[in-house]
C-alpha cells in the first residue's frame, strides 16, 4: 500500500523536445534588433527590449541599474550627437538551456 501512495505522490513529468534552432534564431533576431536600435540611436525601442524587473550592471561596480536608470543613462549619453556608438558584432556565441527557457548570448565587438 505504501508504495503505491509513494508512487502515486510523484508528478508525472513530460518532457517536451526543445528546437533550439529555432530558439538560437529567436534570440538572434532580439540581439540584432538592439544592435540596429543602438546604432539608431532609438533609446525607446531599446528600452522596450528589457525586461521591468532587471537589474543591469554597468563596467563599474557601483553602477547596478534598474530599467528606468539605465534607460536615462542612455538618453543622456545619446543625445550628445558629437559621440558616435555605432559597433558591429564580431562574434556572437549562443547557448540555450536544455529546457529551452533561458539562454546566454555572448557578443564580442
Amino acid at each position: 500500500m505504501a508504495v503505491m501512495i509513494i508512487t502515486a505522490c510523484h508528478p508525472k513529468t513530460k518532457t517536451v523536445p526543445v528546437d533550439t534552432a529555432a530558439a538560437k534564431i529567436a534570440v538572434t533576431t532580439l540581439l540584432d534588433k538592439y544592435n540596429s536600435a543602438w546604432n539608431a540611436k532609438d533609446v525607446s525601442i531599446m528600452t522596450a527590449l528589457l525586461t521591468d524587473d532587471g537589474l543591469f550592471c554597468g563596467t563599474d561596480p557601483s553602477e547596478l541599474m534598474d530599467k528606468k536608470t539605465l534607460s536615462a543613462g542612455w538618453r543622456q549619453a545619446m543625445s550628445d550627437t558629437s559621440m558616435d556608438f555605432n559597433y558591429s558584432i564580431d562574434k556572437r556565441e549562443i547557448r540555450i538551456a536544455a529546457d529551452g527557457n533561458s539562454a546566454i548570448a555572448l557578443e564580442q565587438f
